[in-house]
């Protein structure tokens, strides 16, 4: 049985357990029943997963996701906070810790979920300065601690945890580098943000921006799912909108302040 793939936006997160440890040791590769957040607040550590070689240092953040095999060595000392959690609240009834195991069959792992992220399921992911999220992780393992919320207690944590992941993937959005096509799409749009008004062409945005016509097209479509014509069609439409909710103008004073008096189309 393969893992099914949910995003960020449908995850209801069960956090069955939260430890911090001294000179945690795998050296041979063991599996996860669910997924696990780790954060080292001193030290580093090695680890290897799914065929890859990570150091995490002080102040870093290792996930792997349930089912994959990993193995890790603290480098001298350390210590690491670990989030045991589901995505779901399906097996919210076993709340005890389960060790990780050499292997173990798909249909036996407790959550059965990967994240996705950018359109793939997350395996792996370490993030670096990833202080900014300690005081939440804390806060979700004093939670488990000493039981706060009572008999609401899983609802609050599983809010406190899909905030850690929301801000997790908004900071690792932020690091990746912007592909060309976003380049030239945000050129595109900026542009017609800031001449909108005029009686401007697919020809002129491309010649003002300094890049083929059909390119900038492209770039705009994949990045925005409309061509520059109806990116511009429709910005002007929105901000024709604005104009005669809020202001007196007239329609053809709108339509000429908004573009649509001889507009290029």
């Amino acid at each position: 049985m393969q893992p099914k793939t949910i995003t960020l936006s449908n995850i209801r997160p069960y956090v069955r357990f939260a430890i911090s440890v001294n000179n945690m040791l795998h050296t041979a590769p063991v599996t996860a029943f669910e997924h696990r957040l780790i954060y080292m607040n001193e030290g580093e550590a090695r680890f290897f997963a799914d065929g890859r070689e990570f150091y995490v240092r002080k102040h870093e953040l290792f996930l792997v996701s349930a089912g994959v095999s990993y193995c890790m060595q603290s480098v001298g000392q350390s210590l690491s906070s670990y989030l045991y959690f589901d995505l779901t609240m399906e097996n919210n009834r076993q709340r005890s810790r389960l060790r990780p195991v050499s292997a173990i069959p798909e249909e036996m792992l407790l959550c059965h979920y990967r994240l996705l992220y950018k359109d793939e399921p997350v395996r792996v992911l370490h993030l670096s300065d990833a202080a900014f999220l300690w005081n939440s992780i804390s806060r979700i393992m004093r939670c488990l601690d000493n039981g706060t919320g009572g008999a609401f207690q899983d609802d609050i944590i599983s809010g406190m945890m899909v905030s850690v992941i929301a801000m997790l993937f908004e900071r690792l959005e932020r690091l990746q580098p912007r592909s060309a096509a976003e380049e030239v799409a945000d050129l595109a749009t900026e542009y017609i943000h800031r001449h909108y008004a005029e009686h401007i062409s697919i020809d002129d945005i491309a010649a003002a921006i300094q890049f083929h016509k059909s390119y900038t097209n492209r770039c705009v479509k994949k990045q925005t799912g409309l061509s520059v014509h109806r990116y511009l069609l429709d910005y002007r439409l929105e901000q024709a909108m604005q104009f005669l909710i809020y202001t007196n103008l007239s329609v053809s004073e709108v339509a000429e302040a908004t573009g649509f008096g001889n507009a290029k189309h």
